[in-house]
């Protein structure tokens, strides 16, 4: 969120990621409500939104591709130590028990993990000029530039990135457990001119060991994310291999969305197939601008503050 203020407070465009919610184009975004709790969107758009025309531009699909492997382990041990001795005497007789306690346990942790993903970007949908304010929002702007922000946001949605992204990742790791007791007594009893010496050993050790398999994955085509724990090695086996098909052919995958939705690189695309765009899962990002790079925005409020003068 730090980053997404920064950006705002220099008037440069916002990158969001985004979901299958439908959220119109021209909708307006308040950049003050990033660090609280109230939704940062606005009901009202300043647009005349009605004839506005949006275009699909292809300035290069780009795919990015990335691998990785990690290692950990982690040692615990702890130890417990305790004696005892305890002396009792009398005219004929006298009595010497002592005794001491240990207790050793140990853990090993190791843990391999192993992951793969990719992020496909075919390109992005904008105003294929930029629209109109309404006549109200003129006029809300020409009055006071904060007022116009409190309606209207200070960023409204120029366009959405085209894309998907997709990744998985294979954890295993595998714990070792030991624990080790030992308990000793040594009693001694004199009875006039007899002595008698007793000791007991008394010693134990235990080891466990577990293997977890582990595999979550995710794509942003289908809003879909999976996880599988434990031993059921098929099931993890099956999860994987459709994820790593789901990121070999990613970008075939988004293309073919797109054909099916009836747009190509040259096309316009109306309001209406903003919607569908958003419900398919292909909007990966929303691309948010500052309304004070319009011209119009410029114009108006420079106007004013002449005016003001």
């Amino acid at each position: 969120m730090n980053d997404l203020q920064n950006l705002a407070s220099q008037g440069l465009p916002l990158y969001l990621p985004w979901s299958k919610d439908y959220i119109a184009i021209g909708s307006g975004f308040n950049s003050a409500s990033i660090a609280s709790s109230s939704s940062p969107w606005v009901s009202k758009c300043p647009y005349i939104i009605d004839n506005a025309k949006c275009v699909m531009e292809i300035s290069g699909t780009t795919s990015s591709y990335r691998e990785g492997n990690s290692f950990s382990s982690v040692q615990h041990s702890e130890h417990l130590s305790a004696s005892l001795g305890v002396t009792v005497g009398c005219k004929f007789l006298s009595a010497n028990v002592t005794g001491s306690y240990d207790e050793t346990v140990s853990d090993n942790l190791t843990g391999t993990r192993v992951s793969k993903n990719i992020s496909f970007r075919a390109g992005h949908v904008r105003f294929k000029a930029d629209p109109q304010l309404t006549p109200y929002a003129r006029n809300v702007l020409c009055k006071s530039e904060n007022e116009f922000c409190s309606i209207f946001g200070d960023y409204y949605i120029a366009g959405y990135q085209i894309g998907a992204d997709a990744g998985g990742c294979v954890t295993i790791e595998h714990k070792d457990q030991s624990e080790e007791k030992m308990l000793q007594i040594r009693a001694t009893a004199k009875v006039l001119w007899i002595e008698m010496t007793i000791s007991t050993t008394t010693s134990s050790k235990e080891v466990f060991s577990n293997h977890t398999v582990s595999f979550k994955s995710y794509d942003t085509l289908q809003q879909c994310i999976e996880k599988s724990e434990g031993a059921n090695l098929e099931e993890i086996h099956q999860m994987s291999k459709a994820c790593m098909n789901r990121i070999g052919n990613l970008q075939a995958i988004v293309e073919k969305k797109l054909l099916e939705l009836g747009l190509n690189t040259s096309g316009g695309v109306s309001v209406k197939e903003c919607a569908q765009l958003c419900e398919s899962g292909v909007v990966v990002q929303l691309i948010l601008a500052p309304y004070s790079k319009l011209a119009e925005y410029v114009a108006l409020t420079s106007s004013h503050n002449s005016y003001m003068q």
